[in-house]
């Protein structure tokens, strides 16, 4: 993903597959993973920016687990589960104070 967007998909279902990404460094998707462990970013959107971020990533060492956890902490039952808890949480302190 070499241009900026906000959010990628196409990244979370790289980690779910357990595959590192290379995502330029001012998109959504680079807040979210920690380079090195999950991808390299691309710093400059050209050519020799490709290149130097293909380059780290061919001698990077890629542990699949590190990509599944990652698209796990994103995943639709994850997010859901904490939406649930924010909820009822606020659920519950709106009633505390109408008590």
């Amino acid at each position: 993903m070499p241009q900026v967007e906000d959010f990628g998909i196409t990244a979370l279902e790289s980690w779910a597959a357990g595959t590192p990404v290379l995502v330029h460094a001012e998109s959504g998707v680079a807040e979210l993973m920690t380079e090195g462990k999950e991808g390299v970013l691309i710093r400059e959107q050209s050519v020799a920016g490709v290149r130097e971020a293909i380059s780290v990533f061919e001698h990077g060492e890629w542990q699949a687990e590190d990509c599944q956890k990652l698209a796990v902490a994103h995943s639709r039952a994850q997010f859901l589960c904490e939406f649930e808890a924010w909820v009822t949480e606020e659920w519950n302190k709106l009633v505390a104070n109408q008590g």
